[in-house]
């Protein structure tokens, strides 16, 4: 298991409809089919739950971006378009609007070498991502 944790820039409060400096969670990541290529795409969590912090940006519930995509994406994507708290953005946005992003693993073995690593072994991994996709700093504790 990992715990996925970023916040949207303080400086960015409201735009969007995000909440400035407010953590938000990654629940899922794939590459949704559509007109002919694959789009990077985040499932983002706002953990208040409906009201206040949630996308209103391109892909966000509702948008017409997702009337390019095919029923049965939608449908196992568990597309709902409605206001729970849970929406999806493109790789392009997602870097944006959440340019750092923590990972902290909570596996038994993280490393894979048969012993079970305990709390004070557990990595984390911390990235500041770039628009232009690069990724200047990672640090791994």
């Amino acid at each position: 298991m990992a715990i996925v944790c970023f916040s949207h820039q303080e400086d960015k409060d409201g735009e969007k409809g995000l909440v400035g400096g407010h953590a938000y969670t990654l629940t899922g990541a794939s590459r949704i089919p559509c007109q002919g290529r694959l789009i990077p795409m985040f499932r983002v969590r706002n953990p208040w739950g409906t009201g206040k912090g949630e996308w209103t940006g391109r892909w966000s519930d509702g948008a017409a971006e997702w009337d390019s995509v095919d029923p049965d994406t939608k449908e196992r994507l568990h597309i709902q378009g409605r206001d729970d708290g849970e929406f999806w953005m493109d790789l392009k946005d997602y870097v944006e609007f959440f340019p750092n992003t923590h990972i902290c693993n909570l596996t038994p073995d993280f490393d894979q070498d048969g012993t079970t690593d305990g709390l004070g072994r557990i990595p984390t991994l911390n990235m500041d991502l770039h628009r232009d996709g690069g990724c200047n700093k990672v640090f791994i504790f």
